[in-house]
């Protein structure tokens, strides 16, 4: 007869009046994931089985970008569209049905655009499956009940989506199957029989089952041996209503020799498809079915006992079962859920699987508990339909199996990993039964994120550090609970004595797992350490109320590994001699450390499994990866030396906070720091620790987590010193993104007996910690006034000396005076010119009458101000220049704390910094444009940079753009800035659509200043590439003799100049090499490597990209300075030029001083201070 489909297209439906099967297409006779991965991947995508949804998992593999859910449907439809040429039968699935055929009608109802219905009907022709087919977008329910209508004969309901078994359960219930042939399946051992039954009677049989809501529930009945007889291998697993539903309609399936959970079971496999060697297909597709068996009548009276699909919310659920000898084949009890599924592919459930025999790779069982296949793989093919939880939710009784676990070395392995399951979440639902069966979230408000929810709602997707916003549209029914610590804090505790009483070895990792070394404690417990373990298990959900999974291994590693295996209530085991091919197939994030980023280098260098690297070579990885090769290429054989320490309790203390709204602006986030920072020191001090590593944790809008952390140079429990230097890691970040989230936490723990010894660098370290102490007794009136007064002791420091610098140079130590050709350059912009009427320095140029400045026109800008008001030969030049001098270190203290210089460290950089050689000579020598172009040129560098740290490379590239236009060579200082602008632990040539963004920004000002002095050289000499120094008439004769006698490139030059630049503290009259003479001490300071420690800082220095860089500008610049400007008279003219390379070398320094503690640091610079300060006053005494 022929039937209408309702919002659907299909063939003509000429049924008759035989049973009817309505089968599924993709993964029940058509393979759909493995195809459509491929189909990703051609396309330059790749799926991710990280929730429940197809939408949300395909990212592009270039970038690591979530695909918006408009382009996942648009790469479906292309699929749907050529699937012809990607998709292959099931194994078996035509002879299948073609059986099935003999004894049923067979009908394709499909999930997929009905105008694709021709494509996929030639597909399934070519294949054999010459069966009518539907295609609907619609829920299937309405389908097959439109199908069914008013059959005197039974319809059967073939799929491997949930939700589409839900849609016909709520429509056409009596069309969903029951399989046979379970019970010689089902666990052998202890078992609790209800009542003995005949096969007559299926009212006597003993029924358990999971709930279905709205009072059905499934049943398994399993047939009693008589004696001496085999099982005859007959069950029934099906629908029935528990108030009694007599006429449900009974269709069962007859499984095949190489039914489900045939083959044997490898927790946590890569997706892979077919086992070829063992000649079997994907678990539960329809390839596996030999019959489908009809009955008009179901069993009556059903027995309403029933064990809840939620086993961990189960009172009577049994302990792990330990055993040594090989057994007979069992069956995990979960593969009763997968048997009611039927057809759920084997890459998307690799848990549930029977293990044939425990010597496999990790010997697990598990109760019956379908949401751990769910939970790790999403649900392909329903288009992204969540799977409704509220339908097997249900009263439990009192119906349990032992759990068996069997392993060849379960007697000889001691180190464990024990882990509780969803601790916060499980610890609120034993102080509240009534959440017993609902989703849990554990988190803050809607812009929080999850801090962790129970296994009912993963279910739905939602996993832990999801935004909540996300996480509620997951899951809207979730009652979310924010977290109580101290509650949690209380309960660990109580976990972490009964691991105590097992062994004195216990190494905490977390709240809530820790390493356990059970090795020697045999005799005080009277058994194995396993069996002591499963006990442990039992008790701990006893008398704690919680459960817990334990993995048991002879390495940390792998133990570590186990635990996560069977979540929860699991008990692994993996023991050595299947480490190497257990962790085979895994891929390379499985190994501790292998974070996302580092995932993607080894993804680019062809490296994903670990099975690759177990093919590779110590000394190859090495060279690649440096010391993580060597960490790779030992876990990789399941190597780890790593022993369990007991005094390694929990490695951070930590708080943090999420905003209502997103903040980026300093005043904000400072004071909610400040707060953090208190939050953590009062933990510190209560649980008597310290910490020498401060980390700072930022959260952007994107969702983008940001980690910085600086190691302190003693332990500390001081809330200031927190902060501080949290404030440095902080003001490093702060630019253009804005954040959601911000935390403050210590590292490196330690005994708080070790914490601030007294400074005797920072004599304000006293006053603060004094000042705290008054903060935890109550009264904060001292700590204020102590902050405001270091706040301003370190400007006024330098304000003074300044001053005292200005009266030296009034004074007299200065022969030139009031004349600055910056002031001609300012007064010919004033009149529209570019030409002076005269020039006071060397480096003027005549050219057809006129005379002009060669230098770069941003001086006589800058000089704008002063010619103005005082005119061409003004005396304001050496005061500009202290303005300068004092502007510059105001900005290197910032830079300082945004390199992550601690204080006092930074303190100690801004003194070598402001009070060395190179920036006292050019201040005092500001009065000739020479100089003042490099105290110019200097400040803006260091503002380049302080603005490129902060994120903000726009204004960095206007910032360098006027250090060229005063300094030619600063603009060797573009690509420091871009490098100083992004993270250090992110692979240099990833996200280069970012990189490019942040170079434009950076090169548009500083393209600008090229082309602003280029048409500055075409009006002035007629060339844009000419800049006037071959106009320059030099006095005869030295750079003459240079360039004559000695070439200018001549390596004769560079042992003087080296030797001037180092250990310059005398004054050196020079007439070519050989004819050096020593007159008399250096009028203008010592050198700059003698005023600061700059040289021995250097090997402290980490080797990163920044530092690499830096060093290599540093070198670049020295070398042209050695071998070109050193061209002549007295050799003090060196110093100027080490202002071009001064901010790279701080730069490194602010590094290096990072790892160096020694006290010689802050002597260095005493001494080279004193030695200024001698040379000054002597030459004033001279004079």
């Amino acid at each position: 007869m022929m039937r209408l489909i309702p919002d659907a297209e299909h063939d003509d439906l000429h049924l008759g009046d035989r049973p009817l099967i309505v089968c599924d297409v993709d993964e029940v006779v058509l393979e759909f994931v493995t195809p459509f991965e491929a189909f990703l991947t051609g396309e330059g995508y790749e799926l991710r089985p990280t929730s429940f949804r197809l939408h949300g998992n395909v990212f592009n593999r270039t970038d690591g970008s979530e695909t918006p859910g408009e382009a996942v449907s648009q790469m479906l439809e292309a699929f749907f569209e050529s699937h012809d040429e990607w998709q292959t039968p099931v194994i078996e699935a035509a002879d299948t049905l073609a059986r099935l055929s003999e004894q049923a009608d067979i009908v394709f109802l499909t999930a997929m655009p009905p105008r694709h219905r021709a494509v996929r009907r030639r597909l399934l022709s070519r294949h054999g499956f010459d069966y009518p087919m539907i295609a609907t977008e619609a829920p299937k329910g309405p389908a097959v009940l439109a199908l069914h209508g008013d059959r005197p004969q039974p319809v059967a309901f073939i799929d491997d989506i949930f939700v589409n078994l839900q849609s016909v359960r709520s429509h056409v219930p009596q069309s969903l199957l029951r399989a046979k042939r379970l019970s010689e399946r089902l666990p052998h051992g202890r078992r609790r029989r209800v009542q003995r039954f005949s096969r007559k009677d299926l009212a006597h049989q003993r029924p358990t089952g999971l709930a279905l809501g709205n009072g059905f529930e499934a049943c398994v009945f399993e047939h009693p041996r008589g004696p001496g007889q085999q099982t005859d291998g007959l069950g029934m697993l099906g629908l029935f209503h528990r108030a009694g539903l007599e006429d449900a309609g009974a269709i069962s399936l007859r499984m095949g020799d190489r039914g489900i959970n045939q083959r044997v079971a490898q927790p946590l496999p890569a997706p892979s498809g077919l086992d070829e060697k063992a000649g079997d297909s994907p678990q539960a597709r329809i390839g596996r079915i030999v019959a489908i068996e009809w009955a008009r009548h179901g069993p009556r009276g059903v027995p309403a006992r029933h064990m809840c699909a939620w086993s961990h919310l189960h009172p009577a659920y049994r302990d792990p079962v330990i055993e040594r000898d090989q057994p007979r084949r069992q069956l995990r009890l979960c593969s009763l859920f997968q048997m009611l599924l039927l057809v759920i592919p084997a890459q998307f459930l690799p848990l549930l699987r029977r293990q044939p025999e425990i010597a496999a790779p990790a010997a697990v069982t598990s109760p019956l508990r379908p949401e751990k296949g769910f939970q790790q793989w999403p649900e392909i093919g329903g288009d992204g339909a969540n799977i409704q939880v509220q339908a097997m939710q249900s009263p439990v009784d009192q119906v349990a199996f032992p759990r068996i676990i069997r392993h060849p070395e379960i007697d000889e392995l001691t180190l464990a990993h024990v882990d509780c399951d969803a601790f916060y979440a499980t610890v609120e639902k034993r102080d509240n039964p009534e959440l017993a069966d609902k989703p849990v979230i554990i988190g803050g408000g809607k812009r929080g994120v999850v801090s962790t929810c129970c296994y009912i709602a993963r279910i739905h997707g939602v996993r832990s550090a999801m935004p909540m916003f996300k996480a509620l549209d997951a899951c809207p029914d979730a009652i979310v609970i924010k977290p109580d610590m101290e509650k949690y804090v209380r309960v660990g505790r109580e976990v972490r004595q009964l691991m105590e009483e097992l062994t004195p070895l216990v190494q905490p990792i977390s709240i809530d797992e820790a390493f356990l070394d059970l090795a020697g404690t045999e005799k005080l417990h009277k058994d194995t350490a396993a069996r002591t373990l499963a006990r442990f298990a039992a008790r701990v959900e006893a008398e704690i109320g919680i459960s817990l999974s334990v993995g048991l291994s002879y390495c940390k590693f792998l133990a570590k590994v186990a635990s996560d295996l069977d979540k929860p209530r699991g008990f692994s085991v993996i023991g050595k001699a299947e480490a190497i091919d257990f962790l085979k197939p895994r891929p390379v994030s499985l190994i501790w450390g292998v974070g996302k980023a580092f995932t993607e280098t080894l993804a680019r260098d062809g490296i994903r499994t670990i099975g690759q690297l177990q093919m590779m070579e110590q000394t190859a990885l090495m060279r690649s990866y440096g010391v993580m090769g060597k960490r790779l290429y030992h876990l990789a054989r399941g190597e780890d030396d790593r022993t369990v320490h007991a005094n390694e309790g929990a490695k951070s203390v930590s708080a943090e906070t999420t905003f209502n709204s997103d903040l980026s602006q300093a005043k904000d986030l400072v004071p909610v720091l400040r707060r953090l920072s208190e939050k953590v020191s009062a933990r510190l001090k209560a649980s008597n620790i310290a910490g020498q590593t401060v980390v700072l944790k930022l959260k952007t809008a994107e969702f983008k987590s940001r980690t910085r952390n600086f190691k302190l140079e003693d332990p500390t429990v001081l809330a200031d010193r927190i902060f501080r230097t949290g404030l440095h890691l902080l003001e490093r970040e702060l630019g253009e993104d804005r954040f959601r989230l911000i935390g403050i936490g210590v590292s490196d723990l330690t005994d708080a007996a070790r914490a601030d010894p007294p400074d005797l660098v920072d004599p304000a370290a006293a006053r603060r910690a004094v000042a705290e102490s008054a903060i935890d007794k109550g009264d904060s009136s001292i700590m204020t006034s102590a902050s405001k007064r270091e706040r301003l002791l370190i400007p006024a420091g330098i304000l003074i000396a300044g001053l005292l610098l200005a009266a030296l140079v009034y004074a007299g130590l200065t022969e030139i005076g009031g004349k600055n050709s910056a002031a001609l350059m300012a007064d010919a912009f004033l009149h529209s010119r570019l030409w002076v009427t005269s020039c006071f320095d060397l480096d003027c140029a005549h050219v057809d009458g006129r005379t002009y400045v060669v230098f770069p026109p941003f001086p006589g800008v800058a000089a704008l101000p002063l010619v103005t008001l005082g005119g061409a030969t003004t005396f304001g030049f050496i005061p500009l220049a202290i303005l300068c001098l004092f502007l510059s270190l105001l900005i290197w203290i910032r830079v300082f704390r945004q390199l992550g210089a601690s204080n006092p460290a930074w303190f100690w950089l801004v003194l070598a910094a402001g009070f060395s050689s190179p920036l006292y000579f050019v201040t005092i020598r500001a009065d000739g444009i020479w100089f003042f172009a490099q105290a110019i040129g200097f400040l803006m560098t260091s503002l380049a940079l302080h603005e490129a740290l902060a994120g903000r490379l726009l204004s960095a590239g206007m910032a360098i753009a006027c250090a060229f236009l005063s300094r030619q060579m600063t603009i060797f200082y573009v690509p420091l800035l871009l490098i100083l602008s992004m993270r250090t632990d992110t692979p240099l040539w990833t996200a280069m659509r970012d990189k490019v963004t942040r170079a434009v920004r950076l090169g548009l000002p500083v393209l600008a200043a090229i082309g602003i002095y280029m048409i500055y050289n075409q009006l002035r000499f007629g060339s844009v590439f000419e800049s006037g120094y071959a106009f320059i008439d030099y006095p005869p004769g030295v750079l003459k003799q240079r360039l004559e006698t000695h070439g200018l490139w001549s390596p004769s030059y560079v042992p003087f100049n080296l030797y001037h630049a180092l250990v310059q503290g005398f004054h050196a009259r020079f007439e070519g090499p050989g004819n050096m003479e020593l007159v008399g001490m250096d009028r203008f300071g010592t050198a700059f490597l003698v005023a600061s420690p700059w040289l021995a800082m250097l090997f402290f220095t980490p080797i990163n990209r920044r530092t690499v860089y830096s060093g290599m500008l540093v070198a670049g610049l020295v070398t042209v300075m050695l071998f070109y400007h050193s061209n002549g008279y007295t050799q003090y003219n060196v110093q100027r030029y080490m202002l071009d390379w001064l901010p790279a070398a701080l730069i490194m320094m602010a590094y290096a001083i990072q790892r160096q503690t020694s006290p010689l640091f802050p002597l260095a610079v005493l001494w080279g201070m004193g030695l200024n300060a001698v040379t000054i006053a002597t030459m004033a005494m001279v004079r």
